[in-house]
């Protein structure tokens, strides 16, 4: 992860300073960090969005697939408890 003022990859976790960093930290999902090179200090999320959004498209996946289940199986109740004389 590189630094986002000069570009270093000699980037680090930093200490929360304060009772405000400790509550942006454990609301949302950034980290404090510092730069060796050039001493920047920010948040920088950590969330990697590949990983999430292989995640989100395996839980649509099984969504869908068992939505499509059931639906079936709907239908063959239906028809099993209504069919036609």
């Amino acid at each position: 992860m590189p630094c986002p003022n000069c570009g270093s990859n000699h980037i680090y976790r930093s200490h929360t300073k304060n009772v405000t960093e400790k509550l942006i930290r454990e609301l949302f999902p950034f980290r404090y960090y510092r730069c060796h090179d050039c001493g920047w200090r920010g948040v920088k999320s950590h969330i990697r969005w590949r990983k999430i959004s292989k995640n989100v498209f395996s839980v649509l996946y099984v969504l869908f697939v068992s939505a499509l289940v059931l639906g079936l199986l709907g239908v063959v109740v239906f028809l099993l408890l209504f069919r036609p004389v």
